[in-house]
């Protein structure tokens, strides 16, 4: 047995210097590995660090084949790493394994979409029936899905919703708002997707209130979500609703 009193917390398999930014204090000790290294000895030696892929899915199969097998919660470092037929097979991998891989770099850790989130699964809101997003003008398949994640997320009840999206090319930094109505009320929550100056505006029987969230680090609370918190607990992006949604995607743009 190798001897793991100062195993790394986090395995990090990538070929370049991501993350750019400081990981947190629960990340260390860390180990970063090259996707072409020895998997088997890496996590022996490190029973309990949790692993994220920072590479194209194509360059860690050999990575994949030994977490799926294991069983160990794993990351992908975001949605460009992985295509859409691979992050598809990799889903129904995890599935028969009852694994919950997830991919960094969604918007679930956004201030507002926090916000929004802890109202509609309060309730207060009443049942839900529309939910409308105007994000960067960027229109890549990341922010689209990232998009179209929060329909799930922050409608718990499941309640049948109109969505929309749209691009707010007006601010200077990349911003996203996010309105959320219900029949006992609306909300409004527009926030950097940096983390900067954010605010939450409700609506309640034609009387407004606006208040202004505390300042936030999305990026260190999903690293800290991800390295600290249970599989089942750590409301992250799963790999298993990026491929529904890219699923869903490609028959809506196949239809005659």
């Amino acid at each position: 047995m190798p001897d793991t009193t100062n195993a790394a917390k986090l395995i990090l398999v990538t070929r370049n210097g991501w993350p750019e930014r400081s990981l947190p204090e629960s990340a260390q000790p860390m180990l970063r590995c090259q996707p072409e290294s020895d998997p088997a000895d890496a996590l022996d030696n490190a029973p309990e660090a949790r692993v994220v892929l920072a590479a194209p899915l194509g360059q860690t199969t050999a990575w994949l084949k030994e977490l799926l097998r294991r069983k160990r919660h794993f990351a992908l470092a975001s949605l460009p790493e992985a295509k859409g037929h691979d992050l598809t097979q990799l889903a129904v991998a995890a599935r028969k394994r009852r694994l919950t891989p997830v991919i960094l770099g969604s918007w679930r850790c956004l201030a507002p979409v926090l916000a929004l989130r802890e109202l509609a699964a309060g309730g207060v809101l009443g049942q839900l029936s529309r939910l409308d997003i105007a994000a960067p003008p960027q229109q890549t398949l990341a922010q689209t899905i990232a998009a179209a994640d929060l329909v799930a997320f922050l409608n718990p009840a499941n309640h049948p919703l109109d969505f929309t999206l749209t691009t707010d090319s007006q601010s200077e930094q990349p911003t996203i708002t996010i309105t959320i109505t219900g029949s006992a009320g609306s909300a409004t929550a527009t926030g950097g997707l940096n983390g900067a100056k954010s605010t939450l505006t409700t609506v309640f029987a034609n009387r407004s209130r606006t208040i202004p969230l505390p300042p936030s680090q999305p990026d260190q609370t999903e690293w800290r979500l991800f390295l600290t918190a249970p599989p089942d607990s750590q409301c992250l992006m799963t790999v298993n609703a990026a491929a529904d949604i890219m699923g869903k995607s490609n028959r809506l743009s196949h239809q005659p």
